[in-house]
């Protein structure tokens, strides 16, 4: 509500604003005001203060100790709350998250400003959990003579517990959806199915999200491939068609909805089927069909835990029989973090080939690292010669931004990946067709404070 206004640099609502809207949105900037100074009292009481750091991003500064902090400081006062951690985390961040500052529109040369958090979609499921999606402002780059600010929008299920907290779904908004990945195991994920193309590859994937591994493969392989989607929560589904650009068929959308506009400069992405779904209905329908598919990517991780009805031998059984008896089919799982890399494993075991994949980078120095389990009919292979002439294949249709550097398999059975390149960077982009980001300023443009 504090956000519905549009305003401008010095705060007043731009022209022909509801009065009624107005005056519900100044209401909750007063309570988020007040909440926004209890946070930075407690914060002082401790020798804490949030200043700007000159390009409009607000710093924890603790000048005792010579602290300069991104994220909210651990504070002793707040030790005996009986609260989560999260929440007395997100109070301190408050401050932050109340203070827009100045930026331009990218139609006019008028300045208005820009929230570092953005709600899009706020709403409550029917099993009361919450759905939201935000535009989160990442930080500028200095080197530049002028900035822009970096947007990612993200999808998030259940409580918002901050700007660094779990997200479902994101995806930088500077670039079209499909073109880059933003961590290891999307590339991961989306590196197997694209390492043994079928010449008319069959996916379907289970579980929605922000659409980020089908919109990439969609818009890597060539047409003959087609992508079918289970997801499960339709306001999710909804979602990815509305404000992540995913080209769902049959459109979710009603003639009222917004919609992500993609740059003119790239292709669109080719249409894939969205089936709303529970995926154990689904798929026994689908093997009554008799249906087959090359690749099953299995990314069903909500609020950063596998569903436990999921959790079945019958349901991997079901999706064995999907699967076709391809070479090159496999079954690929998001398996999450550590503790649950042995469960998905045995759950599997209807398969003769299972491998657990680790990020070779960080492996076992990392708590919250994620694995993926690759699960086949035949013995899946994948090396670094392998994927430099397949990824030439004509098959893919447009470059792949990242490379598989190294491939290690260890004597337990895991199997070390190390891929390369700038895999959430959208390769060799000419000036021409690089999509402006949609807010930018100078670096000598004034910038609202709200510590003054």
């Amino acid at each position: 509500m504090a956000q519905t206004p549009v305003r401008s640099a010095d705060f007043s609502p731009i022209a022909n604003t509801d009065s009624d809207i107005l005056t519900m949105a100044d209401s909750a900037l007063l309570l988020l005001g007040e909440f926004a100074n209890h946070a930075t009292q407690l914060l002082a009481d401790e020798g804490w203060e949030i200043l700007d750091d000159g390009l409009g991003w607000p710093r924890y500064v603790h000048e005792a100790s010579n602290q300069r902090l991104r994220d909210p400081p651990i504070l002793a006062s707040l030790d005996n709350i009986d609260e989560e951690t999260w929440i007395k985390s997100l109070l301190l961040e408050l401050p932050c998250i109340v203070a827009p500052f100045v930026s331009r529109t990218s139609d006019s040369d008028q300045q208005v400003l820009v929230w570092p958090v953005k709600v899009h979609h706020h709403s409550l499921n029917e099993d009361s959990t919450f759905v939201s999606v935000l535009d989160l402002t990442e930080e500028p780059d200095e080197e530049n003579e002028g900035f822009s600010e970096t947007v990612t929008r993200v999808l998030i299920l259940g409580e918002w517990k901050g700007q660094l907290a779990y997200r479902e779904s994101e995806l930088d908004l500077a670039y079209p959806q499909g073109t880059h990945l933003e961590n290891w195991y999307s590339v991961t994920l989306a590196g197997i199915s694209l390492i043994h193309p079928s010449p008319s590859q069959r996916i379907l994937q289970i579980g929605l999200g922000g659409g980020t591994i089908p919109s990439f493969l969609s818009r890597h392989l060539n047409t003959s491939t087609t992508i079918t989607c289970i997801e499960i929560n339709r306001t999710v589904a909804k979602i990815a068609e509305q404000y992540f650009g995913i080209p769902c068929h049959p459109s979710l959308q009603t003639a009222s909805d917004a919609t992500v506009v993609q740059p003119a400069a790239f292709k669109p992405l080719q249409p894939m089927k969205v089936v709303v779904a529970d995926a154990l209905r689904w798929l026994a329908e689908a093997i009554n069909r008799e249906e087959k598919y090359d690749t099953i990517v299995l990314d069903v991780h909500t609020q950063n835990s596998f569903p436990q009805a999921l959790r079945t031998q019958e349901f991997f059984k079901m999706c064995s029989k999907l699967l076709s008896k391809q070479t090159c089919s496999a079954l690929v799982v998001n398996a999450g973090s550590a503790g649950e890399w042995a469960e998905i494993l045995d759950l599997c075991a209807v398969f003769p080939f299972r491998n657990l994949m680790l990020d070779a980078k960080v492996s076992g120095t990392d708590e919250e690292e994620s694995g993926v389990v690759v699960a086949s009919f035949n013995e899946f292979v994948i090396s670094k010669d392998l994927w430099d002439s397949r990824i030439l294949d004509e098959r893919i249709a447009e470059q792949v931004p990242f490379t598989l550097e190294d491939v290690k398999l260890k004597d337990d059975g895991v199997v070390l990946i190390r891929w390369g390149g700038n895999y959430n960077e959208v390769p060799e982009l000419s000036e021409e067709l690089r999509p402006k980001p949609s807010t930018t300023v100078k670096s000598d443009d004034p910038v609202w404070d709200l510590f003054d």
